[in-house]
């Protein structure tokens, strides 16, 4: 099979799948793991120190979840940000720095913001700061 006269190979479809599902193998292993050693870290520390009662595994592996979706998210929302960049809600418009930038010329626009900030953005921040503190 030839595409444009680059021959492509009938199996090229598990150079990508292949390592996808790895991953989420690998992942669900980890989780697994994971919610073993979170229900031998709360039998162990918690009835003694809280009085609280002994858990199962599958409730270790909930409490895994659930801080997951708790406290860590699902995904890193900053991605492709330059150095020092972080991403606040409001404050970056979609495209200029963040994500879907490099389809509207974002490299050279991230190469400048980070130029921008290192020259002139972080003391206009500090004057703020100072300006801010000093005002009642």
């Amino acid at each position: 099979m030839t595409n444009d006269g680059k021959t492509i190979s009938r199996f090229w479809g598990l150079r990508i799948g292949a390592p996808v599902a790895g991953g989420l193998a690998l992942a669900l292993v980890l989780a697994f793991l994971f919610g073993y050693f979170v229900k031998l870290l709360w039998n162990w520390v918690m009835p003694g120190v809280f009085g609280l009662g002994m858990i199962t595994y599958w409730q270790g592996f909930a409490l895994v979840l659930l801080a997951r979706m708790f406290f860590g998210g699902w995904g890193h929302v900053a991605r492709g940000l330059p150095p020092g960049v972080h991403l606040h809600a409001g404050e970056l418009p979609l495209g200029d720095v963040g994500v879907g930038a490099s389809a509207r010329g974002g490299g050279a626009r991230r190469a400048r913001y980070g130029d921008w900030w290192r020259e002139e953005g972080k003391a206009a921040f500090e004057a703020y700061v100072e300006r801010k503190a000093s005002e009642p």
